[in-house]
């Protein structure tokens, strides 16, 4: 039968037990560009030695114990600036892609207000052609009711005379 087996966990601290801890690991994680008068960093001093970059190139059974905890120590620098790096340029990328977006959005915004306002315009200009046509219809109907309703009053037995000449 098998059953689940306990797993402690790994202590990362076992590896760094006899190294010296003069070197100093710089994780700082500002997004800013580095300034061209800065200093360099425990990390970045670390990866540009060349003994640590040899110590990576070398094969792992080769080293000693120093040699392979100083080994990993570079390990550890060089993804960690890797990681910082990929960091940069994607916020880099976004900000660029922000600054188009945001270009695009106001030219649409403009493009559609500048839109709205032409065909308000001419809903108005429609809408005002449309009463005064309606205004002279109405005018018109109201004469053309007034002129039935005399003829009517003056003229009562007109159907029956027009009738009359039919036949």
């Amino acid at each position: 039968m098998n059953s689940p087996v306990a797993v402690d966990a790994f202590d990362v601290d076992i590896l760094y037990e006899d190294c010296p801890t003069s070197v100093d690991f710089d994780f700082d994680f500002d997004f800013i560009a580095p300034k061209s008068n800065a200093k360099p960093t425990a990390t970045s001093s670390l990866l540009s030695n060349p003994d640590t970059m040899l110590l990576l190139q070398k094969p792992i059974k080769s080293l000693s114990k120093e040699e392979k905890i100083a080994r990993r120590r570079a390990q550890i620098a060089k993804s960690a600036q890797k990681h910082r790096l990929r960091i940069r340029e994607e916020m880099e990328a976004l900000q660029e892609e922000l600054v188009t977006l945001e270009a695009k959005l106001a030219a649409h915004q403009e493009a559609d207000a500048t839109t709205w306002k032409t065909k308000a315009t001419q809903a108005l200009q429609m809408r005002q052609i449309s009463e005064t046509i309606n205004a002279s219809l109405r005018q018109s109907l109201s004469e053309t009711t007034l002129c039935v309703h005399h003829w009517t009053t003056f003229m009562p037995n007109v159907h029956s005379v027009l009738a009359s000449d039919k036949l």
